[in-house]
């Protein structure tokens, strides 16, 4: 069996997608986020749909991480930030939770 590298991972995961979705044409997001770009992107055209809409956030985020060719700590960054909020938030319920109790 021949070992796997990232890149191999990658286009299997490419053709699974797409085997899944159908057949189409890409978005205009999933061009971007192929190049590379979509991150600049969004910052520069689309900051606050991108940091006010949870819904497309997280799409784009996936879409991000569906076509990240290397690593992209701009990415990471995001997604720890993301998962920073949501354990405080946790963290914070479960603290009420735990003063609330006789």
């Amino acid at each position: 069996m021949p070992a796997t590298t990232p890149d191999s991972q990658l286009a299997d995961k490419r053709r699974l997608s797409t085997a899944q979705g159908g057949l189409g044409p890409h978005s205009y997001f999933e061009e971007l986020a192929e190049m590379g770009s979509l991150q600049s992107f969004l910052d520069r055209y689309m900051h606050d749909e991108f940091h006010s809409n949870h819904e497309f956030r997280k799409l784009m985020l996936g879409l991000m991480l569906d076509y990240c060719a290397e690593e992209d700590q701009g990415l990471e960054k995001e997604l720890m930030g993301d998962l920073s909020r949501a354990l405080q938030h946790f963290y914070d319920k479960a603290a009420t939770c735990m003063r609330n109790l006789p």
